[in-house]
């Protein structure tokens, strides 16, 4: 009894009365779903991903100008450091050369004092020691100067580096509140 109803349950499920309403049921759910598709696809995809798309095009314009500062800001930094390295050498060069100088001037000096202390003794020594001042003095107003130029320029060179800087900042936190 129970295999025949479940065969007559089988029989009464393929028939053609039932297959055709089934077959009619796909074709309204395929057809309900196409409708729904092309709807969403015309009036929620298409803007969303032309919103989507803009976004993007701003996001990489934005990424392309920071990587555009950010080399900007190396370059000047390397400019910098180059700055630097001529002060620091140009300084260098000049010291050198003053105690180079203070030395031949020195030397020259003693070697005449020597020559005029054999001479006349007493004369001598006091025009050697007063020559040896005025040197000294020469030297000392020769090297402050120096070290005046040297102070200003670096103060200069700073002053560049911290309104540099400065607009950097500037720039950056512009273009981070524009991201924001």
């Amino acid at each position: 009894m129970l295999t025949t109803t479940i065969a007559l349950t089988s029989v009464n499920l393929f028939s053609p009365e039932n297959l055709a309403g089934y077959a009619a049921t796909a074709i309204v759910a395929i057809l309900g779903f196409l409708i729904t598709w092309f709807i969403l696809k015309k009036l929620l995809f298409k803007p969303m991903k032309k919103v989507a798309d803009q976004r993007a095009e701003v996001v990489a314009n934005g990424l392309d100008e920071v990587d555009k500062l950010k080399q900007e800001a190396a370059d000047y930094k390397v400019e910098l450091d180059t700055r630097e390295k001529q002060i620091e050498l140009d300084y260098t060069e000049k010291m050198a050369e003053a105690s180079k100088n203070a030395q031949a001037q020195y030397d020259k000096i003693v070697g005449s004092a020597r020559t005029q202390a054999d001479q006349i003794v007493a004369k001598a020594e006091k025009t050697a020691e007063l020559m040896k001042q005025d040197e000294e003095q020469l030297v000392a107003d020769k090297s402050a100067a120096l070290s005046f130029e040297l102070i200003s320029a670096l103060m200069k060179n700073q002053e560049q580096n911290d309104t540099k800087e400065d607009e950097l900042k500037s720039m950056v936190s512009r273009m981070l509140e524009k991201e924001e």
